[in-house]
């Protein structure tokens, strides 16, 4: 390809964690910093990281 994009989701939670939810947390800030070293390893090529953490949301 002339360019792509690789998109994660990982959570708010990777930065600020909560007692409650030590393994999803902790899996959220794995990402999070694979995330950041696939961004640097491919800065020279034509692949976009883009990283999703959303905010806490409340559902039922």
């Amino acid at each position: 390809q002339k360019r792509a994009a690789i998109v994660n989701v990982t959570s708010a939670l990777a930065f600020v964690p909560v007692a409650a939810l030590p393994v999803y947390c902790a899996t959220k800030a794995a990402l999070h910093s694979f995330t950041d070293s696939l961004r640097i390893q491919l800065k020279n090529t034509n692949v976009k990281i883009f990283e999703v953490a959303p905010q806490l949301t409340e559902t039922p």
